[in-house]
């Protein structure tokens, strides 16, 4: 298995989707669709290392479909 995923997700609709941590990061909430399931279950195998995260918009908001 490679070790990267690639999967559609948008920021999550919740005022706490992207807050400052008391630790001086930023925590960011995405929300996967039910069709990207394998790569969400990926991605939280990869929960112990250090991640690459690229993010590239592909169109105007429209909650992926499940």
């Amino acid at each position: 298995m490679s070790d990267y995923v690639t999967f559609l997700a948008s920021i999550a609709p919740l005022q706490s989707a992207i807050t400052v941590a008391s630790d001086g990061g930023v925590r960011v909430k995405i929300d996967i669709p039910e069709s990207h399931m394998e790569a969400a279950v990926r991605l939280m195998g990869m929960r112990q290392k250090t991640l690459r995260i690229t993010v590239e918009a592909i169109g105007e908001y429209d909650k992926p479909d499940n």
